[in-house]
């Protein structure tokens, strides 16, 4: 059984945590016409994903997404607590 487009992308963005990827990355993993629906999906899912855009001299704009994974903190032993 094939993975789907949500799927795909989700694993995309794992694969790659805290890395700017442009819109068109972002297109061929999720398809040209879905990719932004795919993106929504993933962050329903629970994935944190920021979005810059920047914009080239001639005034053109570019879309960046970033998945922020989730700071795990590490619980202290009972002889380093005070």
């Amino acid at each position: 059984m094939s993975a789907t487009l949500r799927e795909v992308v989700a694993a995309h963005f794992k694969a790659h945590p805290n890395r700017w990827i442009s819109a068109y990355e972002l297109m061929e993993l999720g398809g040209r016409m879905a990719w932004r629906t795919r993106v929504s999906e993933v962050r329903r899912m629970g994935f944190d994903i920021e979005n810059r855009v920047e914009r080239d001299a001639s005034g053109i704009a570019q879309s960046f997404y970033r998945y922020s994974p989730p700071v795990k903190l590490k619980q202290p032993m009972l002889w380093e607590v005070a």
